[in-house]
């Protein structure tokens, strides 16, 4: 595995799926749970990219294959599921991270059909890995955990980006809907809401003109993917066993 004096191989043995898993926080998440000694599906809808973390895992000592995945066609999120279990026997547990924003737009100036789309990648996406990834998982009969990536967007006003909230406030009540539903079988189902993270997606709002003083945050610094990596780490491990149905901020003190 991955030689790191920071590695306590939390996951040994055990399989994950990440959707988006191909850049950003995606990316730093599957790598992090290679490192920890999971075998990791990367699914992105970029195949390249996606095949290019798979790789990076690999090189590093890891486990890893990679997929591209329509998060928003239920055809491709079941054959992505079918694709894990069918390579490693199981599913153990799933990051939801894989989501699009939209252009700055007041309400008034947003079309349904950006509106519409955002909710079927970043909201419905979500729905379909998780009802997908809890039935591959129950037939493991392991516990299990599943991870969904929301957003700061969800818990406070952002001015310009009204479907990707609402999107991100939907992902925190399926979240915790999950949760309650299948808590009797043990499967762990909880969302990080990240703060402002360098990331490509924050750099496109970035270079659209939104201040970045809009955050306000108290530790002073953009978030960095591995941080995000970190909690999610923690939520997807048995140090987490007794944690469902929360969504965590990872946002340096924005929401408090």
């Amino acid at each position: 595995m991955f030689p790191t004096a920071t590695s306590l191989q939390l996951f040994k043995n055990e399989v994950f799926l990440v959707t988006g898993g191909g850049s950003g926080i995606g990316a730093a998440i599957s790598k992090r749970l290679g490192r920890e000694g999971a075998k990791v599906l990367v699914a992105d809808l970029n195949e390249k990219s996606g095949r290019a973390i798979a790789d990076e895992i690999a090189a590093r000592g890891g486990e890893a294959i990679s997929t591209r995945v329509d998060v928003a066609d239920e055809a491709s999120v079941q054959a992505m599921v079918e694709l894990a279990t069918k390579t490693y026997g199981r599913l153990d547990g799933a990051v939801n991270n894989a989501a699009i924003t939209h252009p700055l737009a007041l309400i008034t100036e947003l079309d349904y059909a950006t509106w519409d789309r955002t909710m079927k990648v970043t909201l419905g996406g979500t729905f379909l890995g998780m009802k997908h990834q809890i039935q591959a998982i129950e037939k493991g009969e392991r516990p299990g955990a599943i991870l969904n990536i929301s957003s700061g967007a969800s818990l406070r006003a952002l001015p310009y980006l009204s479907a990707y909230s609402a999107a991100k406030v939907g992902v925190n009540a399926i979240t915790k809907t999950a949760a309650m539903e299948y808590a009797s079988k043990n499967i762990r189902v909880n969302a990080i809401c990240p703060g402002a993270t360098a990331t490509a997606m924050l750099q496109g709002s970035l270079d659209e003109g939104f201040d970045l003083k809009t955050f306000g945050i108290p530790l002073n610094r953009l978030g960095q993917p591995e941080d995000i990596a970190n909690a999610a780490a923690f939520l997807l491990s048995k140090e987490a066993s007794f944690i469902t149905g929360q969504c965590l901020s990872v946002d340096g003190g924005t929401v408090i």
